[in-house]
């Protein structure tokens, strides 16, 4: 639009200046100035670069207000011709590497009174290479790190540069200025922090200040800027003219560190005179003024009246605005600002980033590379090779979900930082995250990056036709740990009831998943259980696997677990199978709970008693002792309360244990058991052995469960192994008895389960 605008005023510029009348013997673009009677000559250029005086060749040649477009030969010459004598000329001069640059030129061609046809003259350019930087800190004046403070360094004073280099601080205040002018003894630069809002209340807490510095070519000059406690009154903090440069066509724009009005009331003051000082005696621009809010104003010239190249001067006249917005007639505030109107761009920017590459700035570890991202990654760290002719540069990003189109996401310029690589750490706004995952790669999405070039004069390039990288999830999805039994305890693969019987196992991934895919469950054993899956509806991220084993069956063995997708369509196999195993026990001992059906009874153990011991008997214990897991226990001996016996109580029963055949099964024995000895005051000395074991034919020990003579108020778990009894017929024999028969005593034995078990371990 800007363009179009410039390219309008011009035409109308050219209507009023008669071109229809003018022989066109040279370039369109200076027949703006000729008339028929006008002599005319020639201009000539040589460019040279200031550090090594060599001549530059293809530096691209704009004259202000022309089309014309010129380049320099290899010996860093061009000519101008069809040139009015008497007439000076602005020349830019741009060249990939070097500042842009700014000139004028003109022929004084007379001899007594009268202008001679076919004068010449010549100047010498020398071009600054764009290789230095600066680094620095901008403080506030407490000492604290001044965030987002704007730091920019004018090329164009001193040198004729056509540069303004600008960034913005980071959250430690630190920033990096790079593509400026040296030559062999240096370049004194200025370095500006801009005025800075502290408290984000749109008003300027502080004024502008500023450090000239030296820059030389390779060695990063470094500067320390601290912002002034002293009050900045009123001035204007921001403008897109106060730069010196307006773009043709784009309204005058200013913000005030103070609320102003509009008008001073005087009859004699107006508030905005738009003069056109390149052209002195022409008529006022006509402009319109109109505030945005108390401190923004903005000046609108009349349609095409700014004309590219041309010097203008806006004289300001407002007032104070006071506490109630009325405006106070004390103490005007005049300004008078000064600005040329922007030349348009030699050529349109176009030239593009290379070798733009994606990592992960946090990455997934072995064995992803860096590239690779997983569904809650947020760290992306783009890097790149620089565009010849680029100041600066802006990265864009969309995605699949959100954003179709580009979106500008950061917050300031990327400027070098002294590499040759280009790196930029990008986070990504709340736009980009999936509503339901919170992260930019939940839910399948895919962001898209690209990376462009700004030139000296804000061109950028072309923005669709830029280089792009995607970053999507690629790690596949991974399972958090074993797979656990729904209800808590541990998975028995051994079915010893006469109906099928279920194995719930919940298993949880590392994040959402396709609930349309499916988990698969295949088995090495000979009665393999059947397998059903199903989604969480509740949590995406997991889902319960159903495991049916027949009656009787034994379906111990090694599984895999494969399947399973995450939304992204990474499926589980990239990560791995998950491999276990599936153990169980087959209960070799009859009424190990000491329970049948509803009732509490000994069933098949048989009980026994020797001289005055109390006979063993089956009690219902409520679950009134800590540890017990079932409804029943056995009780052996005297029980506290009761009376004081002597002699001894057993219970016992054989057991067939069978062969280790197949491999992989043991044979184990477990009591879960309390014991009490109370000391009889009345008769004291009776001493209770109470133990378990596991004994042959003729009750000789083979396997100790335990013996005790402590007082054990909650139930222990005591276990043994009697694989090496495999094939033989052992007994399970639990007693108590007292060692001193004249000393009777209260000893008993509670036992809440009795257990002999085939087992064969699994992970589960």
């Amino acid at each position: 639009m800007k363009r179009a605008l410039i390219a309008l005023a011009a035409a109308s510029w050219l209507a009023a200046c008669g071109q229809n009348n003018t022989q066109q013997t040279g370039p369109q673009a200076y027949e703006q100035t000729q008339k028929n009677v006008s002599p005319k000559g020639s201009i000539f250029g040589r460019v040279l670069d200031i550090s090594t005086q060599a001549p530059l060749d293809g530096v691209s040649v704009k004259v202000i207000g022309s089309d014309a477009m010129l380049s320099t030969a290899a010996d860093g010459t061009f000519r101008l011709d069809n040139v009015v004598v008497n007439s000076t000329y602005a020349f830019v001069f741009e060249k990939a590497g070097y500042v842009r640059m700014r000139t004028t030129s003109s022929i004084s061609g007379s001899a007594g009174n009268s202008p001679l046809e076919g004068a010449i003259t010549s100047f010498t350019m020398e071009m600054y290479p764009a290789n230095g930087s600066v680094t620095g800190h901008v403080f506030l004046p407490n000492g604290q790190p001044a965030r987002g403070a704007t730091v920019y360094i004018d090329q164009r004073s001193a040198m004729n540069g056509e540069s303004v280099v600008t960034t913005q601080t980071g959250m430690d205040g630190a920033f990096t200025l790079s593509g400026l002018a040296t030559a062999p003894t240096g370049v004194f630069h200025t370095v500006f922090a801009q005025w800075f809002d502290e408290n984000a209340d749109t008003q300027a807490d502080y004024g502008t200040v500023n450090q000239q510095i030296r820059v030389l070519a390779g060695q990063p000059a470094r500067v320390f800027l601290t912002y002034a406690t002293n009050s900045i009154g009123q001035r204007i903090v921001a403008s897109n003219v106060v730069d010196g440069e307006v773009p043709a066509g784009e309204d005058l724009q200013f913000t005030f560190a103070l609320p102003m009005v509009t008008s001073y009331n005087q009859q004699s003051s107006r508030a905005f005179v738009l003069t056109h000082t390149s052209a002195p005696g022409s008529p006022e621009v006509p402009v319109e003024g109109t505030f945005m809010s108390p401190t923004v104003l903005r000046v609108r010239p009349s349609l095409n009246s700014l004309r590219e190249g041309e010097l203008y001067s806006l004289d300001l006249t407002l007032r104070y605005a006071n506490a109630n917005g009325a405006g106070s007639t004390n103490s005007p505030y005049t300004a008078t600002i000064a600005f040329q109107v922007r030349a348009a761009t030699v050529n349109p920017f176009t030239t593009q980033v290379s070798g733009l590459t994606l990592v992960n700035g946090a990455p997934v570890g072995t064995p992803f590379p860096d590239t690779a991202f997983d569904y809650n990654s947020t760290s992306f760290v783009l890097s790149w090779l620089p565009a010849a002719g680029a100041v600066r540069y802006e990265v864009y990003a969309r995605d699949t979900a959100n954003n179709p189109n580009y979106v500008r996401i950061t917050t300031g310029t990327v400027t070098a930082d002294g590499r040759p690589r280009y790196e930029r750490v990008v986070t990504l706004p709340t736009t980009f995250n999936q509503q339901l995952g919170g992260t930019p790669l939940s839910n399948g999405n895919r962001v898209t990056f690209t990376v462009v070039g700004v030139d000296a004069y804000g061109s950028r390039a072309p923005l669709m036709s830029s280089p792009s990288t995607t970053a999507q999830d690629t790690v596949p999805p991974r399972i958090t740990a074993q797979p656990v039994l729904v209800g808590g305890g541990t998975a028995d693969a051994i079915n010893d009831t006469s109906t099928a019987q279920d194995i719930l196992l919940r298993i949880t991934y590392t994040e959402p998943m396709d609930p349309m895919s499916m988990v698969t469950y295949t088995s090495n054993a000979m009665n393999a259980p059947m397998a059903a899956w199903r989604w969480d509806p509740a949590n995406t991220s997991s889902g319960v696997l159903t495991l049916t084993v027949g009656a009787g069956n034994d379906s111990t063995g090694t599984f895999v677990i494969r399947g399973g997708r995450d939304v992204a369509g990474n499926t589980l196999q990239q990560a791995g199978d998950l491999v276990g195993s599936l153990g169980g026990r087959r209960e070799l001992l009859q009424t190990t709970d000491f329970q049948m059906g509803s009732m509490c009874a000994l069933g098949s153990w048989t009980a026994s008693t020797a001289s005055n011991g109390p006979t063993p008997t089956v009690i219902n214990n409520n679950g009134a002792i800590s540890g017990n897991t079932s409804a029943c226990a056995a009780v052996l001996g005297s029980v506290p309360g009761g009376t004081p016996g002597v002699g001894r109580s057993r219970i016992l029963q054989s057991v067939t244990l069978p062969s280790l055949n197949p491999p992989g099964f043991s044979l184990q024995a477990a009591v879960r058991y309390r014991t009490v000895n109370v000391i009889n005051n009345a008769t004291p000395g009776a001493t209770y052995t109470i133990r378990c074991f596991i004994g042959d034919a003729m009750d000789m020990p083979l396997v100790g469960l335990f013996s005790s003579t402590a007082n054990q108020s909650s139930y222990s778990l005591a276990t043994g192994n009697l694989s090496a009894q495999a094939g033989t017929t052992v007994r399970f024999i639990c007693e108590v008895e007292n060692t001193n028969m004249m000393a009777p005593g209260f000893g008993a034995l509670y036992l809440d389960e009795a257990s002999v078990a085939l087992v064969k371990p699994g992970t589960l």
